[in-house]
């Protein structure tokens, strides 16, 4: 069995090998996917899930980080995207860059998630709640409480829609 920390970690260490390989250009479109994810999650979603079980509420907001994660990695396999000079890595900068901006999008995706199954008190089978009388469940509730959907509430979460989409529009043009 493996702790959830650990688990955190191999998979931030994956999203930074992935982020360096695509590049930073490609890195920060998915990093804005996140935000826009959270922020589905934070404004829309409520108004849907009202009344919903915790379990029901959870695959929600999975299903929302997820699908808005795929479509910000696949953008780049767009053809108006993918011919831009802006998403072609050709320095050490480039890969640099890129394994920060895959190193962040790990943190969004892997530590959101586990956030939200925090909040909905683990309702999966075999996925318990860490041991805070542990080492291993205090690292546990030292990487949850810098989950990133404690600090995105409004109107922080306004504020980081638009810096993103900035610094999309930066990246681009």
């Amino acid at each position: 069995m493996i702790s959830l920390d650990l688990l955190f970690y191999f998979s931030i260490m994956l999203f930074t090998i992935v982020g360096a390989l695509r590049g930073w250009g490609k890195e920060v479109l998915v990093s804005f996917a996140g935000i826009l994810a959270l922020a589905i999650i934070e404004i829309i979603l409520p108004k849907f899930a009202g009344d919903w079980p915790a379990d029901k509420t959870l695959y929600a907001k999975w299903i929302v980080i997820l699908l808005c994660m795929f479509l910000g990695y696949q953008t780049p396999a767009i053809n108006a995207f993918a011919d831009s000079i802006r998403l072609q890595r050709n320095s050490a900068r480039d890969v640099v860059m890129g394994a920060l901006m895959g190193a962040l999008n790990g943190y969004i995706i892997f530590g959101s998630m586990w956030h939200f199954m925090a909040a909905a008190n683990y309702p999966i089978a075999g996925i318990t709640a860490p041991d805070t009388a542990t080492s291993a469940g205090q690292a546990a509730a030292r990487i949850l409480s810098i989950a990133l959907p404690n600090y995105l509430h409004a109107p922080v979460i306004y504020y980081a829609l638009i810096i993103g989409c900035l610094i999309v529009l930066g990246v681009f043009l």
